[in-house]
């Protein structure tokens, strides 16, 4: 788990290439919301982070871009694997 940390990222990764990497929402959200403001996109944002399966998950990422599709667009990074 990470937070823009690309060495890191790169040298886990060569380490143990099976590994699944994840980044920590709360940090991805306080680099989001300087960009991105608002009560409603931040409920939303953490909906779709404790989702419990793909179905709700998906659900709370089509919520974000009916709000703001630039926000929605904001996770389209590969440094933010929000995966959709």
């Amino acid at each position: 788990m990470s937070d823009r940390q690309k060495g890191l990222i790169r040298e886990v990764k060569e380490l143990f290439p099976s590994t699944e990497h994840r980044n920590c929402v709360r940090h991805m959200y306080q680099n989001f919301r300087g960009k991105n403001k608002g009560k409603t996109l931040k409920d939303l944002v953490w909906k779709a982070s404790t989702a419990s399966n793909t179905v709700m998950f998906k659900r709370s990422m089509e919520k974000i871009k009916q709000e703001d599709k630039e926000a929605r667009e904001w996770f389209n990074h590969s440094e933010r694997p929000f995966e959709s």
